[in-house]
């Protein structure tokens, strides 16, 4: 008969601390109702709008001038990122001729020896900010040769 109680008296805590969980949870969710994150301000939007500085289409040709150049440009990260691959796939990004791709990939970057000086070169391009354009197209199988 006590544990029959016990048992009672624990359930009883257990469906008590529920009902007080949903209550807490219902009061937050309601006092935040004013404040909702989702919620779009018209007036705040209009305001922006009314604020922004006009635009001309002729303003748009500054735009893809610069991102034309810079297109062309590779990126010394992603070269030395792809230096993980002992295939040669950054020698591909690079654009190198498809004769050094496959002798770098058949002999797996020089037998790592190429793939770990190039892995080098290329982190030490990014950490000191140079220019990777002499990598850039070059078809010698030594990267740094020029």
């Amino acid at each position: 008969m006590l544990t029959l109680e016990k048992y009672d008296l624990t359930m009883n805590k257990k469906i008590l601390l529920t009902l007080l969980s949903f209550v807490l949870i219902f009061q937050i969710a309601t006092a935040t109702e004013g404040n909702d994150p989702y919620r779009i301000n018209d007036q705040a939007v209009n305001q922006l709008i009314d604020q922004a500085a006009p635009v001309s289409i002729t303003d748009f040709d500054l735009i893809t001038d610069n991102a034309s150049e810079a297109a062309g440009k590779k990126s010394a990260f992603i070269a030395w990122a792809l230096t993980y691959s002992i295939i040669g796939l950054h020698r591909v990004y690079l654009g190198t001729s498809t004769t050094t791709f496959i002798a770098y990939a058949c002999t797996l970057g020089g037998f790592l020896v190429l793939d770990i000086v190039d892995f080098a070169l290329l982190l030490v391009a990014i950490i000191d900010s140079k220019s990777i354009d002499k990598y850039v197209g070059n078809d010698h199988l030594f990267m740094w040769n020029e």
